[in-house]
């Protein structure tokens, strides 16, 4: 690539992609065998599964997209790693009652049922095969292109890739903004419809690197990707190589606030964040965005104090708010 990029190579538990939650270990056969408990567990038996029968994972709760939402509220958009105390509100309002525990022999798994049965009686449990290509198949079925603003853009998984010179792919294999969620959808908008012409941008809290590689996309301008999240800055590098237009431009990723690139200014800057982090980060966000600023991540009952902060303190002028499903993004000038 010619981009000016820095590569990260971090660990990435090799399981098979589902839309399940709340995985350990890792699992790389092509077959795996499945052992199902239900009701309430002892916590000494995933100790044991894990020690004594070389199990090689554990999904202990299954949401869908809508009961995550209605469990975590605004914090469900978060991107990254969910905070400990988020897994423990999702864990409390589990509604399923299955365990299910993964191995890689069935010779472990076989030996692990017939335990469970003969210690754990109130406990019946089932015991299934299946290749992992059954996963791959039920996880991709969740995510189609999405297109905007009518096909203006369309952000569109790999396996769905039509060519086309208005689609960016993403891999949402990690989940670090996929397009699907309303903020990220709010702010392509005001970019491809509300923001005038800019020289260079700055993805501030990139996640999967979306907003900044469609502005590549449509203005072929170079650009910094910022992020805390080591997970999102692979992603978001992976997303630099299966978009090839990206490397046609410099960009750059950051993993912290080098001086170089945050004592200079950007015309347009992104922060599709959340709330907190948008205020705590408001003086750094007024330092280095000279024109456009477009904040999301926010839901109606926030705007206020978002632009208490940006517009009172900071001097920003509100150009253009959109809203979508109580979310929010606003486009402020300078």
């Amino acid at each position: 690539m010619n981009s000016e990029v820095k590569e990260y190579n971090f660990y990435r538990l090799k399981w098979p992609k589902s839309p399940k939650m709340f995985y350990v270990g890792r699992m790389e056969s092509s077959h795996y065998f499945q052992v199902d408990l239900t009701g309430q567990l002892s916590t000494d038996i995933s100790s044991i599964a894990m020690k004594n029968f070389r199990c090689d994972g554990i999904c202990e709760a299954d949401f869908d997209e809508e009961k995550v939402d209605s469990l975590l509220g605004e914090h469900s958009y978060c991107g990254g790693e969910i905070p400990a105390e988020m897994l423990e509100k999702l864990e409390n309002g589990a509604s399923v009652a299955v365990t299910s525990f993964f191995f890689t022999e069935e010779e472990q798994a076989e030996r692990f049922q017939n335990f469970v049965n003969e210690y754990f009686p109130d406990q019946i449990p089932t015991l299934k095969s299946s290749k992992n290509e059954d996963w791959n198949s039920e996880w991709k079925k969740y995510f189609h292109p999405v297109s905007l603003l009518g096909g203006k853009i369309v952000i569109t998984p790999p396996w769905e890739f039509q060519g086309t010179d208005k689609e960016i792919i993403i891999d949402p294999g990690q989940g670090f903004g996929t397009g699907t969620h309303e903020s990220t959808q709010l702010c392509l908008e005001l970019l491809l419809e509300d923001v005038g012409e800019f020289s260079e941008f700055m993805d501030f809290g990139c996640g999967s690197g979306i907003l900044g590689i469609a502005a590549i996309l449509k203005k072929n301008v170079p650009g910094i990707f910022y992020d805390i999240d080591e997970g999102a800055l692979e992603n978001c590098f992976h997303n630099f190589e299966i978009n090839p237009f990206v490397s046609k431009v410099s960009t750059k990723i950051l993993s912290k606030k080098e001086g170089a690139y945050f004592s200079k200014n950007y015309p347009l800057v992104f922060a599709n964040i959340l709330k907190n982090v948008l205020i705590s980060e408001s003086h750094c966000l007024n330092q280095i965005a000279s024109k456009y600023l477009i904040v999301s991540g926010i839901t109606e009952e926030q705007v206020e104090d978002i632009l208490a902060e940006f517009c009172n303190k900071h001097g920003f002028k509100l150009n253009k708010k959109r809203t979508r499903n109580n979310w929010v993004a606003l486009l402020f000038e300078k």
